[in-house]
């Protein structure tokens, strides 16, 4: 049997991802969240760094695309789901019922 051992640094930053989420900010700019690991957590070496952001990308706690990082996946859910979603007949009736036409 293995058991995964994550250094607390790591454990750290998924407090910093907590603490940012409480104050309504669903994401950062991959740079940032750097910084915020070199000042809270410890951690220094961008390898490091990196192997924590794929780690928390695979498990799904993070969403990364590019430079961005995405803190809170439901927030991307519900932003993504009103770009696409199609008003209701009835909204799209009364909306139009709100010009003239002659």
């Amino acid at each position: 049997m293995h058991f995964l051992c994550l250094p607390f640094r790591w454990f750290l930053f998924e407090k910093v991802i907590e603490a940012l989420i409480a104050q309504e900010i669903y994401h950062r700019h991959i740079e940032q969240l750097q910084n915020y690991a070199k000042k809270h957590c410890f951690i220094e070496d961008a390898d490091d760094f990196d192997g924590m952001i794929i780690f928390y990308h695979g498990l799904g706690m993070i969403i990364k695309h590019r430079s961005t990082v995405v803190l809170k996946a439901q927030w991307l859910i519900d932003l993504l789901k009103q770009l696409i979603t199609v008003p209701h007949f009835n909204e799209m009736v009364r909306k139009l019922n709100c010009f003239t036409f002659t």
